[in-house]
């Protein structure tokens, strides 16, 4: 849309500027510029308003860019995110360096809680993206707190997880698994 409005301003603003020209040619040539004059000005308030389109149209454009860029940092930080957490599931060196980071010693349950910890990051990102509905998410969320390992790791993470959240959707993200988590039995 954005596009279609630029088009269509620089389209309108290049006709009003050569309509004078048009209209010259057009009365055979006529040398009185005073008329050509009064004619032109009749478009000036189309010329500015096209204007205002096109400038409205390049707005858009730029929101629309800015929001792209910033979905493609968050991709890049999310993706370097799982890196580092495979990284860490691969070799229990760099497993060592999340420090106080896991509740067991067994290098298994630590695999499991960066495993677990990389399906909910993917979930936030789905969520954000309006890719996962609500529904879906509660869905998968009792079904992965069912488990041993994804309990786990929720109790461990949710009130950091609740701290970090930095958008109204992470925020909703991070309360609709703690309601299906509380929803758990006992």
């Amino acid at each position: 849309m954005a596009v279609a409005l630029v088009v269509v301003a620089v389209v309108g603003d290049g006709a009003l500027a050569l309509a004078p020209l048009v209209l010259w040619a057009a009365r055979g040539q006529s040398k009185d510029w005073n008329e050509l004059s009064d004619i032109a000005t009749t478009y000036g308030a189309a010329a500015a308003l096209l204007s205002v389109l096109a400038l409205a149209g390049v707005a858009i454009s730029l929101v629309f860019q800015a929001r792209e860029t910033k979905a493609s940092r968050d991709q890049a930080l999310r993706s370097l995110h799982v890196d580092l957490l495979r990284m860490a599931m691969d070799d229990d060196v760099y497993r060592r360096c999340w420090g106080e980071f896991f509740d067991s010693a067994d290098p298994e349950e630590q695999r499991a809680q960066l495993y677990v910890n990389m399906i909910f990051s993917h979930w936030e990102l789905m969520f954000e993206l309006n890719a996962l509905t609500e529904v879906a998410l509660r869905e998968a969320a009792k079904i992965v707190l069912a488990g041993p390992d994804g309990r786990r790791f929720w109790e461990g993470s949710r009130d950091i997880r609740a701290k970090s959240a930095s958008t109204r959707r992470k925020r909703h993200f991070h309360a609709i698994v703690d309601e299906e988590y509380l929803r758990l039995p006992s």
